[in-house]
This record gives structure tokens, sequence and C-alpha cells, in this order.
């Protein structure tokens, strides 16, 4: 998961792939960060780029997913002592996966919508003071 265990290519191609997200090389997290915020991530109060960044290395991540296992596992069980436990870890946990890709994916669309709306309004102001510039100096 280190920066120097991929090749340049592969480097460049997760830039370009994570771009348009503006979270250049979120895959290539180190592991010791991505660990820090496992618990973070799993009670669901990391944010932004911050989440982006640690769903996408604990996607690419074998070492870093089977420490988020364990700690998952811990969590469901002590956190859910008064309800009916499904102990199948695994199954919730890419159940929080998924809910997590669905979150990060409406977030990027929401972004992509505003800045549209942004460069529309923008656009229409500048259209405005051409048009007033225009009958100001004709007439």
């Amino acid at each position: 998961c280190r920066y120097g265990e991929i090749g340049k290519r592969t480097r460049l191609k997760i830039v370009r792939e994570t771009l348009w997200v503006r979270v250049p090389l979120a895959a290539l997290m180190d592991c010791s960060v991505a660990e820090k915020n496992i618990n973070s991530f799993i009670r669901g109060t990391l944010k932004g780029n911050e989440l982006r960044k640690v769903y996408y290395h604990l996607k690419k991540c074998a070492k870093c997913r089977e420490v988020l296992l364990d700690e998952f596992s811990f969590y469901m069980t002590f956190n859910d002592l008064d309800k009916d436990l499904d102990f199948n870890y695994q199954k919730n946990l890419d159940k929080l996966m998924a809910d997590t890709e669905f979150d990060i994916k409406r977030n990027d669309a929401i972004i992509k919508q505003n800045y549209f709306a942004m460069s529309v309004a923008i656009c229409a102001f500048f259209l405005l003071l051409l048009i007033i510039a225009i009958k100001v100096v004709y007439r």
C-alpha cells in the first residue's frame, strides 16, 4: 500500500481516475493512517475527502480490510448487545462498504451538479455584462 510498491504507470492511472473526485492518489493512503481511521469509518464519523480516502484505501488494501473486519466484528459485538445479533460480520461489512460507496457517488454527483449550476450562473452574469456594455457603447 505504500507509494513504492506500485509502478509509475499505475500511479498515473490512479491519479487520472481519481482527479475528478478531488482526491489524487486516494487509493495510495498509507496503511498506518488508514488503520488510525478505521474506527471512525465504522462509526460513520468520517466525512468528505477523509471518508473517500479511507474508503478507497480499504477497497484496495487486503491487509487493512482484515484489520477492518476485526475491528468491525468487535464493534458490532459490543455495540449491539441489546439487539438480535447477526454474526455474519462479512455480510454486514459488505453492506457498510456498499452504503459508503453509494454515499460517495451521491456526493460526487451533487458536487458535479453544483459546479454545473455555478458555471451557468457565471456565464449568465458575463452575458448580462456584455449586453449592458454593448448598450452603453452604442447609445
